[in-house]
């Protein structure tokens, strides 16, 4: 995963850093962030990148392309901003960049979010309960 860094002003440069795999560095600079901004390649309903958690789970507050069926994980609005065009996407931005305290109560709401349903061990307890369905749902059809 590269991650790209911006500097403005004179001699204005973009440098792109490799990153993939160093998830500590991935959090460093997702925690530096003002506004992470996700946009998913697939348009499928309740798809999302795996970045949208790792940024969200770091408590930077997210704006994300809009997602058919977000509403069943997330409350937009409230764990996070959405976008349909490239206007939506710079009023989300500037929202957020003006407003710190609505970006800190997004982050934080977002990083409750992901951590507590959306983690590898939330998705774990979650095939666990599964299996546990659909095992008592076998032991019952044999009796």
């Amino acid at each position: 995963m590269g991650i790209a860094s911006a500097s403005l002003g004179r001699g204005a440069s973009l440098q792109a850093e490799n990153i993939f795999g160093d998830y500590a560095r991935q959090a460093e600079v997702y925690r530096s962030a003002k506004v992470a901004v996700n946009q998913a390649h697939f348009r499928r309903t309740r798809y999302y990148s795996d970045r949208l958690f790792r940024a969200m789970a770091c408590g930077v507050p997210c704006v994300s392309q809009a997602v058919r069926g977000v509403e069943e994980d997330f409350i937009p609005g409230t764990h996070l901003l959405e976008w349909e065009d490239l206007p939506q996407l710079f009023r989300a931005c500037d929202t957020l960049i003006d407003n710190p305290s609505r970006a800190a109560s997004i982050g934080a709401a977002g990083a409750r979010e992901a951590l507590f349903k959306h983690s590898t061990i939330a998705r774990c307890r979650t095939l666990l309960d599964w299996a546990g369905v659909l095992s008592d749902r076998g032991e019952k059809a044999q009796d």
